[in-house]
């Protein structure tokens, strides 16, 4: 029996998605993970990049796998520094990495800089390139405007080769149905006001202002200065904070329908649970939605709020059969145990 591959997690921010890979992983190697912080300071900037390359100078020689979540100065340490050593790399594109939009002035490519050159180092020397969509690898978004270049391929030459689609996993036993309220969903942590408009929480509220008897939710605005001032107060939008899993798996299980109209997306976890809890989605046309929606909802092929609304008023309106056919899409294309089977054989392959 072989030994389990060691396996080094290299990462910027723990976030839940980030760590569910890490979990999944661990169910199969032997793993460890690695903090690279990287601070917008320029002291803090350089003093973490300093720390994270020696932090990688010890624990890299004791790997099998360096598996790195993001493209980004990390990134570029992380393959260099497993190539001294004779280790493989795997980099996981996270969407920010692998876009263009000039629109919403939105993606590692959006300017020619020396981020930009280390980024196309570093995909260029890693061994493997995992992404959760076709479209992060080499795609289109015509929603988010003609000018936008989404897929690392068109940034880097010949990596389409290396490159794998694995698309995130969702546990059923997990995500349940109850009995659904009309009410509509979103659900994204909005910091700022370039996170505010890459998740179309403009338009979510043009919606909800013209559907005025329905309660529409924002879980993860953290400052409601962000909106514009003609839809500031609407008596019908709830702004929560976010919420513990266990409380949002509830929320999901007894909304009727789920909004995402990003501008740009991989394949939106937050998206794939509702629809796992049996929501109904009506989202953009943007990379991995219009895929998970298939036809158990409704999608919206570009920004306007009159075609926007009639999608929502659709989606409160279908039959109960629409949170079903939501929900065994999910568990029919994207389920937990498909993604650990195949990060399993492309670990143990390197």
């Amino acid at each position: 029996m072989k030994a389990a591959k060691k396996v080094l997690f290299v990462y910027t921010h723990w976030q839940s998605f980030v760590r569910e890979d890490f979990n999944l992983i661990l169910s199969f190697a032997t793993i460890s993970k690695l903090n690279f912080n990287l601070q917008k300071s320029f002291v803090g900037f350089f003093l973490g990049q300093l720390k994270g390359i020696f932090n990688l100078l010890v624990k890299v020689p004791q790997n099998d796998v360096v598996y790195i979540w993001f493209c980004d100065y990390h990134a570029f340490w992380a393959v260099l520094i497993a190539k001294i050593f004779n280790r493989k790399s795997v980099i996981v594109v996270g969407g920010f990495d692998a876009v263009k939009i000039p629109s919403i002035h939105y993606g590692l490519f959006i300017k020619d800089n020396l981020r930009t050159k280390l980024a196309k180092w570093a995909y260029k020397n890693s061994d493997k390139i995992i992404a959760v969509d076709q479209s992060l690898i080499k795609g289109e978004n015509k929603y988010a405007g003609t000018d936008a270049v989404t897929g690392v391929a068109n940034f880097v030459e010949n990596i389409e080769n290396k490159s794998q689609v694995i698309p995130t996993g969702y546990d059923e036993s997990k995500w349940q149905m109850q009995s659904k309220k009309k009410q509509v969903l979103t659900i994204a942590l909005i910091k700022d006001q370039k996170v505010f408009n890459r998740k179309g929480i403009d338009l979510y509220l043009e919606v909800a202002k013209r559907l005025s008897e329905t309660n529409f939710y924002i879980i993860g605005l953290q400052d409601e200065k962000l909106i514009p001032q003609h839809l500031q107060g609407l008596k019908n939008v709830h702004i929560l904070p976010i919420v513990p899993q266990e409380e949002l798996i509830n929320f999901y299980a007894e909304t009727k329908v789920y909004c995402q109209f990003s501008v740009s997306e991989g394949l939106p976890n937050v998206l794939c649970e509702a629809m796992m809890s049996g929501c109904i989605p009506v989202g953009s046309s943007a990379n991995g939605i219009p895929l998970a929606i298939g036809d158990c909802g409704y999608v919206l092929e570009e920004k306007n709020i009159t075609k926007a609304t009639k999608l929502v008023e659709l989606a409160l309106n279908a039959k109960n059969e629409k949170s079903h056919c939501a929900r065994q899409r999910i568990q029919q294309l994207f389920p937990k145990n498909n993604r650990i089977k195949r990060l399993k054989e492309l670990i143990e392959k390197l």
